[in-house]
Parts: C-alpha cells; structure tokens; sequence
C-alpha cells in the first residue's frame, strides 16, 4: 500500500464519527405497523425531539436597541423552527410570488424575514409555552426593511450560536488533520467538506498571521535602514 494510502486512511480513522446518540441495529428498513413498532418509534422521536437542537427544547432570546434613543429597546423571545415549518414558509414565499406573479429576489427575501420571524415568536405546537408572544407577519410587515433585515440577521446569528455546527471539529482532530497535510497538502482532495472547510480556514489563518509577520519585519528593517543612514 503506498504512502498517500496509508495516510488517506490515517485521516479517515481520525474523522471517523465514533460517537452517536444511539446504537442503530442492522435491520432491513421496513415499517410494520404494529403496536409494539409504533411504541418503538414514539420512543425514538422522543429521543430524537430531546436529543438534538429544535424549537421543542430550544429557545432564546434577540434583541434590538434604538440606535436613536437607547433606552428604546426589545427583547423577542425566539426558538428554531423545524424542519416541517421552514418547508411551509419556502413555499408560502413561493406561492405569494407565483401568484402576484413577482420575480424581484428583494420581494421574496422580504416575505421569508417577516414570515420567519413570525413563526419563530410562536410556540411550538408540540410545546405550549407562556414566554412566546407570537408576532404576526403583519405586524413585521410594517417595520422599514432595513430594521426588519436587522432583527432577521440577529434570529439567524441566535440560531447558529444555538445549533452545533457540522464544520466544528475537536482542536487535537483538527491538528492530527493539520500535520498530515502539511506533509502532504494533495490529500486536500480526499477529504469531505465538513473537515476540508475548517482545516483550509486554519491554513487562510496561517498564512494571513505569516504575512502581517513579514509585514512587521519589512517595516522593522525599513525604519533600522533609516535610522543607520
């Protein structure tokens, strides 16, 4: 086996994901509707539902400060949205602008913050919780677009601060992934993206700390040059 084999698998072995909610078995994938299935998989979306990140079990909060007048403020209470509701807003976008027959990607962007954010004010229905205030889309609808951009941006800087991103990697993964491609940087085109994307940020890093370096040692040599002359 060659060298760049053998190192292909070392970094496999190290991106292998060991870790998971739970053990899945090895089982044909056929649904039998059976009492004891259906009391299995109530188990499994209750696990699932508790387990990973959704607007079941996850809220927070945005807020927004006048820049006019601070003592002007808000504080919305927020939650991710799943999977079933952010399908429904695509679509109610797209229907609205099929039907008023709008192509402007500025129209469709407007009608995704309002509606959006409306969704996310309101509780959950597998939820019922009394700190949701349930904005209406209207109500939204009414702000200038750029504060209503604002308080849209500040949600999605909530939900990515809520939700683990695919790309975060353990610090002693991502330097094992690092020295193997220094020593050999065409491994780059093995790796999926999830770990391509970090460990080419960390290069971007290096080599912008490497040029503001060099930087300082032209100036630093430029000023000793004029002091000697």
């Amino acid at each position: 086996m060659s060298d760049t084999q053998n190192t292909i698998n070392s970094l496999k072995s190290v991106i292998d994901n060991k870790d998971s909610i739970s053990k899945v078995k090895e089982r044909p994938n056929n649904y039998v509707d059976t009492p004891e299935a259906r009391s299995e998989l109530l188990e499994l979306s209750e696990e699932l539902l508790n387990v990973i990140p959704n607007g079941f079990n996850t809220k927070g909060k945005i807020e927004y400060v006048n820049r006019s007048d601070e003592n002007k403020r808000l504080s919305l209470t927020v939650r991710l949205l799943s999977a079933e509701e952010e399908m429904d807003i695509r679509n109610d976008v797209e229907n609205a602008m099929r039907q008023k027959n709008i192509t402007d990607i500025q129209y469709q962007m407007y009608l995704t913050f309002c509606k959006v954010l409306s969704r996310a004010t309101q509780a959950s229905s597998l939820c019922t919780d009394g700190d949701f205030k349930g904005i209406s889309t209207q109500s939204f609808s009414q702000l200038p677009l750029s504060e209503l951009e604002f308080l849209y941006r500040s949600y999605m800087d909530w939900v990515e601060k809520a939700t683990p991103s695919p790309y975060d990697i353990p610090q002693e993964q991502l330097n094992t992934m690092t020295d193997e491609l220094k020593k050999k940087p065409q491994l780059c085109l093995e790796l999926e993206r999830r770990y391509l994307v970090p460990t080419q940020i960390y290069f971007i890093t290096l080599c912008d700390k490497q040029g503001q370096h060099i930087k300082y040692l032209e100036e630093e040599n430029a000023r000793l040059l004029q002091m000697e002359s």
